[in-house]
């Protein structure tokens, strides 16, 4: 009987307690659900804001950016053909040296030592050779004997030969006209054929080299001005180079072909400068432009959204050439689309919209 008493008590005093918090969650506004259409998860979602442009068929230049370098016209770097130790150098650094110039000389004391003994061989063999010759007439000398003679002075006229070769060899001089640069090397310095002497280059006239992919490379031919421009304190610099040459096949690796143009004028150019070159391509009349801050991408491709009865539709597009600002749209669009340009974060298939037309409309 206790027991049954004590189940009661149990049951009333939870009866009591579910009363008491129901009530209470009653009269509690801020338990209340929300009401619909205020942002409740199953009430009508409001229009998002946004702008967007109205498509119309547009002058469009597609260009091509490259990058690419300055040369000089001739250019090398001066090292010698055999290792010795430097006695004469005849040259300053950064100054003008004309074809010819002995840049550099290396010790040769045995090689003109030996040219001198070869000279003297020389002359006692041409002073024999002359004595046989007038004998022959008379028979005074065998035909073998005066062979011989002759032999003898054609050999030490190529010893001679072969000296002076080798002595030319330790003097280092400029192949043309042009400016050194800075020397690597002293008086007294043992030099081989790896040691950096200094560099030559012939500024006299520039050359600009790029390369082009090969689906382009009919764009360029001889004589084909191409626009590029180098960077200088003063900001970007314009310049005009015409094209000369062409390497004579592609490249296997890159898929590209080598072009070369003479820089026509500009200041302050130098040699090994950085060039941004501009190709254009071919113009269209009605191409269809877009902000680039419209176009998404995904591993689905591009795409943009479109505004269509209040709604933001999703639309795939393929695109062409691009500016600093704006992208052409080959294929997706059509004239009289409204391109949404902002709040795309917030836009999903089919959210609804309220557009407002933005510059460009």
């Amino acid at each position: 009987m206790i027991r049954w008493i004590a189940l009661v008590g149990l049951v009333c005093v939870l009866g009591a307690g579910l009363w008491f918090l129901n009530s209470k969650g009653a009269s509690d506004p801020a338990a209340a659900p929300p009401p619909a259409g205020a942002g409740g998860s199953k009430g009508p979602q409001l229009p998002v804001p946004v702008q967007g442009i109205v498509l119309q068929p547009t002058a469009f230049a597609e260009e091509l950016s490259l990058t690419g370098s300055v040369l000089a016209n001739e250019s090398v770097d001066i090292v010698s053909d055999v290792s010795g130790r430097v006695v004469t150098i005849g040259f300053q650094e950064g100054s003008l040296v004309r074809k010819g110039q002995l840049l550099a000389k290396l010790w040769d004391a045995d090689l003109q030592a030996r040219l001198t003994r070869a000279r003297h061989q020389r002359d006692l063999d041409a002073d024999r050779l002359q004595r046989l010759s007038e004998l022959k007439p008379v028979n005074g000398v065998s035909a073998q004997d005066y062979q011989a003679a002759v032999s003898a002075l054609a050999i030490r006229e190529a010893e001679i030969a072969e000296l002076e070769a080798n002595i030319s060899r330790t003097e280092i001089r400029a192949p043309f006209t042009g400016t050194v640069g800075l020397r690597g090397i002293s008086v007294g310095a043992v030099v081989s054929p790896a040691t950096m002497i200094t560099s030559l280059r012939d500024e006299s006239s520039l050359k600009l080299e790029f390369a082009i992919p090969e689906r382009f490379a009919s764009v360029v031919s001889i004589g084909t001005s191409i626009p590029f421009s180098i960077r200088s304190s003063s900001g970007a610099q314009q310049c005009t180079a015409r094209v000369y040459a062409t390497e004579s096949g592609l490249d296997a690796r890159t898929r590209t072909l080598r072009v070369r143009a003479t820089v026509m004028g500009g200041k302050g150019i130098r040699a090994g400068m950085f060039a941004d070159v501009q190709l254009t391509l071919h113009g269209v009349r009605d191409a269809l432009l877009v902000p680039t801050e419209a176009v998404t991408s995904d591993i689905n491709g591009s795409f943009v959204y479109v505004a269509q009865a209040g709604k933001a539709v999703r639309t795939a597009v393929e695109l062409g050439g691009r500016t600093a600002s704006q992208v052409r749209v080959v294929q997706g669009l059509t004239p009289g689309d409204t391109v949404i340009t902002t709040g795309l974060l917030l836009l999903r298939r089919n959210t609804a919209v309220t557009v407002a037309l933005g510059a460009g409309a």
